[in-house]
């Protein structure tokens, strides 16, 4: 629960040492004697002051909740979780500022809205989604920030911006934070449903669980407010950026990414002519409105499902399976499948 910069804890105390295990507390040594203790939430769950943490988010216990895992030391290092969001723009537009007379990269991994949730108290009953919503209108105003920022430092027109997620939403969160109403994938959020038309969420093969946001924005390069149905995936945007900034990817490099440029660009409403989406050892093809669902499952734990076949344009919610219905088609995409993700090095063109 600190920050780190240039491989090196913020404000750490060399006094207070910090050692850290995933699994079980840490034991008393030598080492660790003067290292500063924290509750554990398993044993003294009064201590989560802030909300309660369920289903493992009990470990540790700082700055009033419950963590998975174990840490003593680094006192004077500990972030504040409602100084977060406040601490990491600053970060970022102090970076910005740093570098307007050459070219950068900044990849900015905001923790909105992410768990634990504790939004600056500003932000706090701003919205009716409780502290997930909150949350949201924090990270609104995180990134309208860094983007106010390439405005007055005259960046915008000639730098990339990219926003996205890496998985659809869960409401499975691990604390009593007044977010989430008592269900699992199908239910709400209090009336609101981040999944939208799609089934599944995070840790599912569905649609809910794989298609994120996903916005661009170059002035002068992009159309402002243009909307694109093109097929595509993060991993392509390695061999399409390298494309932008003029440097190929070595043989070794980037395997599984193809350059997906125009269709980033809003220049090509194509996109890839497939995509294999992954969740928890199962595999799944999109090609054209087409998804299979491979039934098998690779490596965990865990039964295999249905194969599934499903037409995304007249069922986006993947309500019907079409696997009986097809079965020329569905053969070609389990073929495909198994060929494609049992070698991928072939893939980037």
């Amino acid at each position: 629960c600190v920050y780190l910069e240039g491989h090196h804890v913020v404000n750490f105390d060399p006094k207070d040492p910090i050692f850290i295990n995933s699994t079980k507390p840490v034991k008393p040594s030598p080492e660790n004697k003067n290292s500063t203790t924290y509750p554990n939430g398993v044993k003294n769950p009064e201590t989560m002051t802030v909300y309660k943490g369920t289903g493992g988010h009990t470990d540790t216990v700082i700055n009033g909740i419950g963590r998975i895992g174990y840490m003593v030391g680094g006192k004077s290092a500990l972030w504040k979780d409602d100084e977060i969001a406040d601490v990491v723009t600053a970060r970022a537009i102090k970076f910005l500022k740093e570098s307007r007379e050459k070219p950068f990269f900044l990849y900015f991994a905001t923790p909105n809205i992410h768990v634990p949730r504790f939004p600056a108290e500003r932000f706090r009953g701003t919205t009716k989604l409780s502290f997930r919503g909150d949350s949201m209108v924090e990270l609104d105003w995180s990134v309208g920030q860094v983007l106010k920022s390439l405005d007055d430092l005259g960046l915008a027109e000639n730098t990339i911006v990219i926003f996205s997620s890496d998985n659809g939403p869960t409401y499975q969160d691990g604390y009593e934070d007044g977010s989430t109403v008592k269900g699992s994938y199908g239910e709400n959020d209090r009336g609101h449903d981040g999944s939208g038309i799609y089934t599944g969420g995070k840790y599912q093969i569905y649609e809910g669980g794989n298609r994120v946001p996903f916005m661009i924005r170059w002035p002068g390069k992009i159309k402002a407010g243009a909307v694109s149905n093109a097929l595509v995936s993060q991993i392509d945007l390695m061999a399409s950026l390298s494309k932008v900034i003029g440097v190929p990817l070595a043989a070794d490099e980037g395997k599984d990414s193809r350059d997906t440029l125009d269709a980033f660009l809003g220049k090509s409403p194509k996109g890839q002519e497939f995509i294999i989406e992954f969740s928890r050892g199962q595999l799944a093809l999109r090609r054209g409105d087409w998804k299979y669902i491979d039934s098998a499952k690779r490596g965990g734990k865990g039964k295999s499902k249905d194969t599934m076949l499903f037409n995304l344009a007249d069922d986006p919610g993947e309500k019907t399976n079409l696997i009986d219905k097809n079965p020329e088609l569905s053969e070609s995409m389990a073929k495909q499948l198994k060929d494609e993700s049992s070698d991928s090095s072939h893939l980037r063109r």
